[in-house]
C-alpha cells in the first residue's frame, strides 16, 4: 500500500492518506507545527528524531495523528536495533539480524528479483533509491497496513516497509515485495495523485493469489463488492468492519481483481496510461487536470470507454464468470 507522509504544509491532513480530524484551535496551534516537524523528519528518513518529536506531542485528543504515530514508532523502533546491507547501487534491505532466518544478502536477492519483475512489466527500469526494511516483530502497525506493509516515497530513497514475519519464507516474501513495488511503481506514474483503489489494483501485476473461497465470497454478496469511493476509504483504514485485519485484506482482493481486468481488458498499455493520465508534469495535462472535476473518471472513459463504477461491476462480473 502507498502512505502519504511526505511534503508537509499547513493543510498536511488534506494531503494524507488519513482522514482529518476538526481540531480546536488551542490544540491546532499546539500541535500541527510540532507534528509538521515530525513528519519533515519522517520524510527526511530521520525516523528517531521523528519519534522523540512524535511521541513528545502524542496522537491527540481525537487520535487524529494516530496512524502517523504508529508507523513513526514503528521505524524508529526498528532503526534503533537493525542493521543496513547495501545490495547494489540503488537497493538496500535493513534488517535485525536477530530476528530474521535469511540473511539480508539472501532477502536482497529476492527482492531486486521481484521489484525488476513488477517494474518490467509496464515498462519501467529500475533505479530509484530504494530501502527494504523488514520492522522489529515487536511493532504493531495500523490495520490497514499490518498484512502487506507499505510503502513511502521520502527524500533520500523510497522507503518499503514490511512486517517481519514476512522475511520467515521465501515465496511470501518475494509476493509482498513485489505488492509493494507494484505500489511503487504506480505512485510514480501517477505523481502519486491516483485514488487509492487504483494505486492498490497495481497490485494485479504482481503474483498475488486471490483464493476461491474469497472470488465466492464476493459473488455470493458474503463478501461486499465496494464501489470506487468506498473502497478507497477503506484501503486507507477508514470505514473498517469489526475485523479491520481483515476488511484490509478483502478490500486489497478486490483491488487486484479489478487491477486483472483492467489489465486484461485494455491491456498493460491501457492500465500505465491509466495512471499517468494524473501526473500533472506536463503543461498540457497539467491544464488538463486544473479543469476536470473528476481525473480518474475521465481517463477511465478514455482509456477504458466507461466511468469507474462500471468498470467495477464488469470487473465483479468477470470475477464470478
Amino acid at each position: 500500500m502507498l502512505l502519504k507522509m511526505g511534503e508537509v504544509s499547513d493543510n498536511t491532513m488534506a494531503q494524507t492518506d488519513v482522514a482529518p480530524q476538526v481540531l480546536g484551535s488551542a490544540a491546532r496551534a499546539i500541535r500541527r507545527p510540532q507534528w509538521s516537524a515530525a513528519l519533515r523528519l519522517h520524510h527526511l528518513d530521520r525516523v528517531s528524531e521523528a519519534y522523540e518529536v512524535a511521541s513528545a506531542v502524542g496522537a491527540g485528543d481525537r487520535a487524529e495523528f494516530a496512524v502517523f504515530l504508529q508507523v513513526i514508532e514503528a521505524e524508529a523502533t526498528t532503526s534503533a536495533n537493525s542493521s543496513i546491507t547495501r545490495i547494489n547501487e540503488w537497493l538496500e534491505i535493513e534488517v535485525i539480524g536477530s530476528q530474521q532466518s535469511m540473511s539480508a544478502t539472501q532477502i536482497g536477492e529476492i527482492a531486486e528479483r521481484g521489484i525488476r519483475q513488477v517494474w518490467a512489466k509496464i515498462g519501467l527500469r529500475v533505479g530509484i533509491d530504494t530501502l527494504i526494511t523488514l520492522l522489529d516483530e515487536e511493532v504493531v502497525l495500523p490495520a490497514h497496513l499490518d498484512p502487506t506493509g507499505y510503502v513511502t516515497l521520502k527524500k533520500p530513497c523510497a522507503k518499503y516497509c514490511l512486517p517481519a514475519v514476512a522475511g520467515q519464507d521465501e515465496s511470501r516474501l518475494a509476493v509482498q515485495i513485489q505488492m509493494i513495488a507494484a505500489c511503487h511503481v504506480a505512485a510514480i506514474l501517477s505523481a502519486a495523485a491516483a485514488p487509492a483503489w487504483l494505486i492498490a489494483a497495481s497490485e494485479a501485476l504482481s503474483d498475488i493469489v486471490v483464493s476461491n473461497e474469497v472470488r465466492y465470497g464476493f459473488c455470493s454478496g458474503g463478501i461486499r463488492w465496494r464501489e470506487p469511493g468506498q473502497l478507497s476509504r477503506r484501503l486507507k483504514g477508514l470505514d473498517a468492519d469489526a475485523n479491520p485485519v481483515q476488511s484490509a485484506l478483502h478490500s486489497l482482493d478486490e483491488a487486484v481483481l479489478i487491477g486483472r481486468y483492467l489489465i486484461e481488458k485494455g491491456g498493460i498499455k491501457a492500465f500505465r496510461d491509466l495512471l499517468t493520465y494524473h501526473d500533472p508534469s506536463s503543461v498540457i495535462q497539467y491544464f488538463v487536470l486544473l479543469f476536470s472535476n473528476d481525473p480518474t473518471r475521465d481517463a477511465c472513459k478514455k482509456y477504458f470507454g466507461f466511468a469507474p463504477e462500471y468498470l467495477f461491476e464488469q470487473a465483479l462480473a468477470a470475477t464470478c464468470k
